[in-house]
């Protein structure tokens, strides 16, 4: 059995993962608005956003992502699909650098 932390709170955690956690919510609220972006003229229910996350989830499985791979999250408040796939997200600012290319190098 996994050991963790819960805090000096007295709630448990709820033992699941995001995507289960995500999955649970947007199905008792499918109708109501979870992402709304007002510069980019989004609003989508939680249906909708799951519809996309589950997408992405897919897609990244399909570009041969495993469990436990990281992937590079451009910024905090883009949407994570990849959560389904438990990767470990990686903040663009601490991915480590990449090795420069020919062109980059003169070379």
């Amino acid at each position: 059995m996994t050991s963790y932390v819960s805090g000096g709170g007295t709630r448990p955690l709820l033992g699941e993962t995001l995507g289960a956690c995500f999955d649970r919510i947007a199905q008792r609220f499918g109708e109501r608005e979870a992402l709304v972006v007002r510069h980019q003229n989004i609003r989508w229910t939680y249906r909708e956003l799951q519809t996309r996350v589950d997408n992405l989830a897919v897609s990244l499985l399909r570009l041969g992502l495993n469990p436990g791979e990281r992937i590079v999250v451009e910024g905090i408040q883009k949407v994570r699909g990849g959560v389904k796939v438990k990767p470990q997200l990686v903040p663009l600012e601490e991915a480590p650098a990449a090795a420069p290319s020919a062109s980059a190098s003169g070379g």
